[in-house]
């Protein structure tokens, strides 16, 4: 591929989002490895423009937005002046296309530097939902794709192989804003027509085909904002995890507790709410009116939230027309893998592990001890195979955290799995795994636990195991009786195992008075 790039030692590469409400630059490096061709982000320059904002009834654009995008596309071209045109590729969505100024494309073409593809309604689809192929985790069934731009909303329905069906309908944040909103001001008459509109639009042109998924993907700022708004302000929870600190989910409850706290302060700027941004203030309530409607009519409980969909699935697009066989490779997880390499990988979600495993030296001949402990415990404790899974990546991420600062490593372990991009991995996945983690040692009295935390068993397995191996030695497990009904677990030790090992009798017994102060279902037998 190295043909292709002017820049050979870096081999760089851009996509450029030219959307409703915001442009956006994306620069990214490729690296090959062992045949995979893998894209890392470096950079991402984002100018909110709400270009849509300046359009009339007849499609023209006023001067005020002209000389905004004109400005912008004047920047990024500057960004990228070392750049091979073959390596950049530039889409204009919903608001570019409607736009009927005399020589508009042409201008903002000069101006970049680089050909600007105004894409259909149709592809932008396609780029979106290549885009979320790359960028969300491995999961099963059909798959709904909701991205809600400045301008259009688009609705996709999918497997991991292609669309089944995709929409693109006239709704947008920036849109919306301007027929229903005055500027930040939100009042209930505004935000409720907002919403009937949204249905309106949504019952004319979603089919039966768009009700029937297993899962809920959100792409596009919109999403992403609302996600973090959600979370900051903690309005709602997947997991009762007390380190719920990830993020990327939306669910009908976070969307009403939004809406609740908008209508009461009457305007944004008067919000009680954290993590609006200033770019944002003037299409937030106009973006959550469309979203809400969406969930209300599709009956979505919970979405999981991705990247920027448009950006990737236009780069991947690029990079498979320059490779030299683009039809014996896929792409998956920002990386483009030829299909002799690809069954080698039976599962993305191990590959990962085994990533954070090397990259911050675990102690394999510790962490191996603490999986067969973990693996035998789990066996007769815990019946879900996922819940298995994650229990055992957990096992083998306990002390990556060591890497950084021995004190608390625990703690650091559970920040470096929360802010790895984990391909393949749902956040709700991360979520549990990181909270796994953090609270596999210490006191449990340090932990805000709530009464739902749906992962009780498997932090008492995982704790158990890593007691049962501090003193570096496999665990024999002829020395353990589990006892297991619905109500209870018990855990009990042969009286010769613990007199000859009296350290961790004490810290078993420590470990017991914990789980009695916190939660009666667990009791670990000593004496």
């Amino acid at each position: 591929m190295d043909s292709f790039l002017s820049n050979k030692t870096e081999n760089l590469v851009a996509a450029i989002d030219l959307g409703s409400n915001s442009f956006k630059l994306m620069i990214a490096k490729i690296v090959s490895n062992n045949g995979i061709i893998h894209i890392e982000e470096l950079d991402t320059i984002k100018e909110s423009i709400k270009i849509a904002s300046g359009l009339d009834d007849k499609g023209f654009l006023s001067e005020k937005y002209i000389k905004k995008t004109y400005e912008t596309l004047i920047r990024f071209g500057d960004r990228l002046r070392r750049f091979d045109k073959k390596s950049v590729t530039a889409v204009g969505t919903y608001t570019l296309r409607s736009i009927k100024n005399k020589n508009f494309i042409e201008n903002t073409q000069k101006l970049l530097g680089f050909d600007i593809e105004i894409i259909s309604g149709h592809e932008e689809a396609e780029f979106i939902y290549q885009g979320v192929m790359h960028v969300s985790p491995e999961l099963s069934g059909k798959q709904l794709i909701i991205d809600i731009g400045g301008g259009s909303t688009e609705i996709i329905i999918g497997d991991r192989k292609k669309i089944k069906d995709s929409l693109s309908l006239s709704l947008g944040c920036v849109t919306s804003a301007v027929s229903f909103f005055d500027g930040t001001k939100i009042t209930k008459k505004a935000f409720n027509n907002a919403v009937v509109h949204a249905k309106k639009v949504l019952e004319k042109n979603l089919t039966k085909d768009f009700k029937n998924w297993a899962n809920v993907i959100g792409t596009s700022g919109t999403c992403r904002a609302i996600a973090d708004i959600i979370l900051i302000n903690n309005l709602d929870t997947t997991t009762n995890s007390p380190i719920d600190e990830i993020g990327g989910f939306i669910t009908l409850k976070g969307l009403k507790a939004i809406k609740t706290e908008l209508l009461e302060a009457g305007d944004v700027n008067q919000s009680n709410l954290s993590g609006i941004k200033s770019d944002r203030k003037g299409v937030i309530a106009s973006g959550l009116s469309i979203l809400l409607a969406v969930f209300e009519h599709l009956k979505i409980k919970q979405m999981e939230v991705t990247e920027s969909a448009l950006l990737y699935g236009s780069i991947h697009k690029r990079l498979f027309n320059l490779i030299d066989n683009p039809n014996n490779a896929i792409g998956a997880y920002k990386k483009i893998i030829p299909l002799d390499v690809s069954d080698k990988i039976k599962d993305q979600c191990e590959e990962e592990i085994k990533i954070l495993e090397e990259k911050f030296y675990s102690d394999t001949k510790q962490t191996n001890r603490v999986y067969l402990t973990a693996t035998s415990l789990s066996e007769q404790l815990i019946s879900k195979e996922e819940d298995r899974k994650i229990l055992l990546w957990a096992s083998r991420l306990l002390e990556i955290g060591k890497s950084i600062n021995l004190k608390n490593y625990h703690i650091y372990s559970s920040y470096i799995i929360s802010n790895s991009e984990l391909h393949g991995f749902t956040n709700k996945q991360k979520v549990r795994l990181s909270t796994l983690v953090h609270a596999h040692r210490a006191s449990l009295n340090t932990y805000n636990f709530n009464k739902q935390y749906i992962d009780w068993i498997m932090l008492f397995t995982l704790r158990l195991s890593y007691i049962l191996c501090k003193n570096r030695e496999l665990f024999d497990f002829s020395n353990i009786k589990i006892d297991k009904s619905k109500k209870r677990i018990i855990v009990s030790f042969k009286k010769d195992w613990l007199g000859q090992n009296p350290y961790l009798s004490f810290r078993l017994k420590k470990e017991n008075s914990y789980w009695k102060k916190l939660n009666n279902h667990f009791k670990i037998e000593t004496s």
